[in-house]
Parts: C-alpha cells; sequence; structure tokens
C-alpha cells in the first residue's frame, strides 16, 4: 500500500460485547495459548477479522473508558444475535443512532432480526410465509400450555432457547402428550422462544448482502441427484432474490443469512434469518458436486469481502480460506 492509499485509509470501530446468554468459548490451540471465542458473532473468516482489526479501534460492551468518536470513518458491529447481545446492541443503538458514518450490521437492525419481531416486520413478502414466534420467560411448566393458547398456536410448535442453533436446546411439540418434553431443556429463569413449526419440504440456507443472495447448503431428501437438480433451480431462483431483497429493504441488514423452507414450486417459509448465521462445507458428496460447493462458498466469501470494502472503503487485500 502507499503512502498516500495509507492516508486515505479512515480509522474505524470494531464494535463487541461479552456474551449475555452463551458465555465465552474456547478453543485449544496446537502452540500457542487458548483462543477465545465470542459466540454469534458477524462470521468473517480470521484474514477478515485480522485485517479490520489492524484498521480499527475495538471497542467493548460493558466499559468502564469514554471512547472518542473523533475521526472515525466508520464501524463494523459484530454483535450479531439479537438475545446473545441484547444490552450491548441497545447501548451501541443508542449511542450511535446521531452518528453519520457508514456502520456495517447497525445494532439497530440486528435488534429488528429478533425471532419473535421478524412475522409483523416482514409482513406482506410476496412468496415468503414468516411462522408466529413469540418470546416469554417461563416462570412454572404451565407457562407453556398459556403461551400456547393464548397465542392461538396449533400443533405442532417448536420451543428452543434463544442464541441458540444447537438441536439439543430445541423441542418439537406435537400433541398435548408432549409437553413434558420442555424439561429436557434449561429453561428456569431465562427467556425461551415457541414458534408454529411450518411444513416444508426442503431446506436451503443462503447468504444475503448488499449483492443478492448465495445459495450455500441444500437439506435435500432426495439425494445427490436430486441436490444437484435443485441447487441450480434455486441457485437462479428470482423469487429468492426477490424474498433476499425486500427483508434487506425492511431490515437494512449488510451481511446476513436466511434459512428458507421450500413449499411447493415457489413459496418459502423463514425457517431463521440470523447476522450470527455460518456457512461451511459440509462433508460428503462426489468430487464434481464439492467443487460446485467451493465455487458457491468462494462467492459468499467474495461478496462479504465487496461489502466489508464497500462499508469501510479499505483496500483489503482478499485472502479467500477455500
Amino acid at each position: 500500500m502507499t503512502s498516500e492509499a495509507k492516508r486515505s485509509v479512515r480509522v474505524g470501530l470494531l464494535l463487541q460485547a461479552k456474551p449475555e446468554v452463551s458465555g465465552y468459548q474456547g478453543t485449544a490451540q496446537v502452540n500457542g495459548p487458548l483462543e477465545v471465542i465470542t459466540p454469534n458473532a458477524l462470521p468473517l473468516t480470521k484474514s477478515m477479522y485480522h485485517q479490520i482489526g489492524s484498521a480499527s479501534h475495538r471497542l467493548w460492551f460493558p466499559r468502564d473508558e469514554t471512547v472518542s468518536f473523533r475521526n472515525i470513518g466508520w464501524m463494523v458491529n459484530t454483535c450479531a444475535d439479537a438475545d446473545e447481545y441484547e444490552l450491548a446492541l441497545e447501548n451501541f443503538a443508542g449511542a450511535f443512532d446521531q452518528i453519520k458514518i457508514p456502520v456495517l450490521n447497525h445494532p439497530s437492525h440486528v435488534l429488528a432480526s429478533r425471532r419473535d419481531r421478524l412475522r409483523q416486520i416482514l409482513d406482506g413478502v410476496s412468496g415468503l410465509i414468516v411462522p408466529k414466534s413469540v418470546r416469554f420467560q417461563p416462570d412454572t411448566p404451565e407457562a407453556f400450555r398459556t403461551v400456547f393458547r393464548t397465542g392461538s398456536f396449533e400443533y405442532p410448535v417448536m420451543v428452543q432457547m434463544p442464541a441458540s442453533s444447537d438441536l439439543k436446546l430445541c423441542v418439537m411439540i406435537q400433541s398435548d402428550e408432549d409437553w413434558d418434553r420442555i424439561f429436557t431443556l434449561p429453561w428456569g429463569g431465562r427467556n425461551v422462544y415457541m414458534t408454529q413449526s411450518v411444513k416444508h419440504s426442503v431446506k436451503a440456507t443462503f447468504a444475503v448482502t448488499p449483492f443478492g443472495a448465495r445459495l450455500g447448503n441444500v437439506d435435500a431428501p432426495e439425494g445427490i441427484d436430486g441436490d444437484i437438480a435443485l441447487t441450480k433451480r434455486l441457485t437462479q431462483s428470482k423469487r429468492v432474490q426477490h424474498i433476499a431483497a425486500e427483508i434487506r429493504s425492511r431490515i437494512p441488514l449488510d451481511i446476513f443469512g436466511i434459512e428458507l423452507g421450500l413449499q411447493g414450486d415457489d413459496q418459502f417459509v423463514l425457517l431463521n434469518l440470523s447476522a450470527a448465521m455460518s456457512f461451511e462445507m459440509p462433508d460428503g458428496g462426489t468430487p464434481s458436486h464439492r467443487l460446485q460447493q467451493k465455487k458457491r462458498f468462494r462467492e459468499i466469501e467474495r461478496d462479504i469481502w465487496k461489502t466489508l470494502k464497500y462499508v469501510t472503503k479499505i483496500p483489503f487485500k482478499v485472502q479467500l480460506s477455500l
């Protein structure tokens, strides 16, 4: 980078916070100290975090010191889950609403992505069914049945702990006889989601950026051949692109993921929407199939790099992980 280019690079803020639900996690390194990980954070690669960190100051919540915003040109919010970082996001949103600089995944927009808020915000999006969801804090087992009745839910419903994609922290209630399943969840004194289950045939995940929606994974029951045909169909789907664009117009996150269930030929169910959704290459498949998957994931990474460049104006050295 030339000296002139260095002078044009603006210093930024990297927003981070103590996890409020899951707590810190650690990964043992082969040679070196334990690596501390904040769960449900913005899913960037190590190279992305390293280059952003080198060009920014870190702002943690909770914090004691006062941070000056003089000469700050941009911000990247890594707190990507509205449950995991609720207090931090509310604090950041209140502090930054009046600051007129680019913010990648503004805290206000992450808060808007909370599961129980999506049905109202995304009402009327053509081709998209958004299941009803309620967040509540049960104090007795009977509270679950009460929410089921007062919320006009129908069987089956999913009961899930917040800030978790772990299937062990989620149970499906199929009938009146299934309510004892809630005792497998650590719900005492904590928030819980009850979400209406909507039937669908196939599940697919997409990475969404200002440059469109890119297909990540496809969960197709018909096997590899059917998966390949379905992958081509979903990759070329104008309906998916319309849904992604409409979601971004209502919840203007810069980088997030959506999990869609296919219902019929061109109708989708929103199964999940999260700025913390990560995309990893699945195991298995033929060499040709895996090559196509790798190409898709590289395009997702390129779109994320482009988004980071667009917000920060930093001339990043693009390093793809695949």
